[in-house]
């Protein structure tokens, strides 16, 4: 039997509509745009400076229950631990793709700032300074006063690079 390969758009939406059943509210395709780069801007057209494949923030007190039913979340993204505010940076690979995007790569801040500034559950821009570094260097942040946990999380078809461990 072949190897049952996936185009991109399909990973995506599978990744969504996984991050949905795991009680996630999602933004998808999410632009970060270049207005403070006049070469990226023509006439009336501002050009971005990447695209993040997914958004997701899911509530500690998230719940799905149907009648009776309580819906199971999945132990390898809902945490016994993890009952904080969580938002996740998301990156769908396909086709042998194994490693986020060169804005993680660069450490690229100020796109990292500007996707935590759009969220909106960080108050100050020192802080999101803060969160924008540890992420860029660790792929994970988790608040001191325990109220939320950022993550950078790759879905990909293939084992991730042994570079990009987190």
């Amino acid at each position: 039997m072949a190897d049952l390969k996936i185009d991109s758009i399909s990973a995506e939406t599978l990744a969504k509509w996984y991050l949905r059943f795991n009680g996630y509210f999602i933004v998808d395709n999410f632009i970060v745009h270049a207005g403070d780069d006049i070469n990226r801007i023509s006439g009336n057209i501002v050009g971005n400076h990447t695209e993040t494949d997914i958004l997701a923030i899911r509530h500690k007190f998230s719940k799905e229950i149907t009648g009776v039913l309580h819906i199971q979340n999945d132990p390898k993204i809902i945490t016994p631990q993890n009952n904080l505010i969580d938002f996740i940076i998301a990156e769908v690979k396909t086709g042998g793709q194994n490693r986020p995007n060169k804005l993680w790569i660069e450490k690229k801040l100020p796109v990292i700032e500007y996707v935590l500034r759009f969220a909106g559950f960080i108050e100050t821009e020192e802080i999101i300074s803060q969160v924008a570094i540890q992420l860029s260097e660790k792929g994970i942040y988790h608040d001191t006063d325990k109220k939320y946990t950022v993550r950078l999380v790759l879905i990909s078809e293939t084992k991730v690079n042994q570079n990009w461990q987190y």
